[in-house]
């Protein structure tokens, strides 16, 4: 294992040393986007070869460092797909900083619109007032790997790590029972496979909050390959920028009236259901009975869109639009 760390430390700066590039490029004014496609392919090459080789390493690793191993490996996950995104953001033709404080060109405004308008005509229906969505698949996607065994590994680490905090235990047990009574997951017969549709299995692992309510959250890894030439279910996945209020007219309209007031959407991606053929993409392990850690697993998958997945923000902000393009007509702009 310790010539696999090394191999790894080697493979991560490299990857460094791309995504420091690749923010240089785009810094350009003069950048060509053919330049960035190469870079963000040979860094692609990396995180995949990152992906297998943090599979190895967790494989062998003792219990007692599993959780900082995990937390580590997700750091560099997540730095590759920050980098990854913002320059699809500006493949897109919406450069990200510019964005963020409210300024971009109407042209860019306009092909965002169009393809959230597009995905929220053909992609999300209203069925008994509550609406369902569905995955947008990229249309040249490799096929998901039936990735039960190693999702099998992954959730067993997680669950024996857990045994020996008896109370974080129960939470995430409980979690998962609350998910199911919400509907926002459901349980699967394992022997009824479908051949119509992907089906695939997705980690978990929990990590610490500070708050003394729920000092944990379950995290899915939406990312996890298994193998080097097998997609992860975010490769499938469009990752469209959300559409977002532009910063500089939020800012005008709070300093416009003596009150201003916000809100926020419980549990936001968990309202919007997914779409039935979309559901076995999302499948996940855990206890039969969470009292029991030698009890068998058992096979969950959600009926909501999920937090973790790369497409979920956007899926988000395409149904907010088109709910409130319904209740307000077609005058309504999301800006």
């Amino acid at each position: 294992m310790t010539k696999k760390k090394a191999i790894r430390v080697g493979h991560r700066g490299a990857a460094r040393r791309l995504i420091s590039k690749i923010e240089e490029e785009l810094e350009k004014e003069t950048t060509q986007r053919d330049e960035i496609e190469s870079l963000c392919e040979t860094l692609k090459k990396k995180r995949d070869i990152l992906s297998e080789l943090d599979n190895r390493i967790l494989e062998e690793i003792a219990e007692e460092n599993m959780e900082a191993e995990i937390e580590d490996s997700d750091r560099y996950v997540l730095d590759i797909e920050r980098i990854l995104t913002k320059s699809r953001c500006l493949r897109l033709g919406k450069v990200l900083e510019l964005r963020i404080v409210g300024v971009s060109g109407s042209d860019n405004i306009k092909s965002q619109s169009e393809v959230v308008k597009e995905y929220g005509e053909k992609s999300i229906i209203l069925e008994n007032g509550k609406y369902t969505a569905k995955l947008p698949w990229k249309p040249d996607f490799l096929p998901l790997p039936h990735n039960m065994e190693l999702v099998k590994q992954r959730t067993g680490s997680v669950i024996r790590r857990l045994a020996n905090k008896p109370d974080l235990l129960k939470m995430y047990g409980d979690i998962i029972m609350e998910q199911e009574r919400r509907h926002f997951i459901e349980k699967v017969e394992e022997t009824k496979l479908p051949t119509d549709r992907p089906v695939h299995y997705i980690p978990h692992h929990p990590v610490a909050k500070e708050s003394s309510t729920t000092p944990i959250r379950i995290v899915y890894d939406c990312s996890c390959k298994d193998g080097r030439d097998n997609p992860s279910l975010n490769e499938c996945l469009e990752s469209h920028p959300p559409v977002m209020n532009d910063i500089t007219g939020i800012l005008m309209r709070f300093r416009a009236k003596k009150y201003a007031t916000t809100s926020d959407l419980e549990k936001a991606f968990l309202q919007i259901q997914l779409d039935e053929k979309d559901r076995d993409a999302t499948r996940f392990l855990w206890l039969s009975d969470p009292t029991n850690t030698s009890s068998p697993l058992i096979t969950y998958r959600f009926k909501s869109v999920l937090f973790g997945a790369t497409c979920s923000p956007f899926i988000l902000s395409a149904t907010l639009l088109k709910h409130f393009k319904r209740k307000s007509g077609e005058t309504f702009r999301y800006t």
